[in-house]
């Protein structure tokens, strides 16, 4: 799963739980509202794994649109509208970021080429002159 919420226990069974029920699913303990919640702990923890890196609803560093997607997450009780219009965003970034990768992969094979093609024309002279310099030897 890309996000995923962080289970609480259960303050009676010790059963772990969503933090947004309103009671253990096990034994029906009631658990503070999730306002109570949020003034207490400041917020929730979410985490988003994204390719294999760590995104976290706590990370001061998060972009404003991570920041958007945590939040409209918890406000929507995480339903998918706001991750799947956060993933359209996220693949069309991913889609420019390739092309501009491969623009410069072109410009970078064509500066090696070039640079392969001088190195090539420096050897073959210095052969050349290897040869001459051989040959005026040779002849003397």
């Amino acid at each position: 799963p890309l996000v995923k919420i962080n289970l609480k226990p259960c303050p009676q069974c010790g059963a772990k739980n969503n933090p947004l029920k309103a009671s253990c699913w096990i034994c029906s303990a009631p658990f503070p509202k999730i306002e109570e919640i949020a003034q207490k702990e400041s917020r929730l923890l979410l985490t988003l794994d994204l390719d294999g890196v760590i995104y976290r609803n706590t990370d001061q560093t998060q972009t404003l649109g991570l920041k958007k997607l945590f939040d409209d997450l918890v406000a929507t009780h995480f339903s998918k509208e706001p991750l799947e219009a956060w993933l359209k965003v996220y693949a069309g970034d991913l889609d420019e970021k390739k092309e501009l990768l491969k623009e410069e992969y072109r410009h970078l094979l064509q500066e090696s080429r070039q640079n392969n093609f001088l190195w090539i024309l420096i050897l073959v002279l210095f052969i050349l002159i290897i040869i001459l310099v051989a040959g005026l030897f040779w002849l003397n």
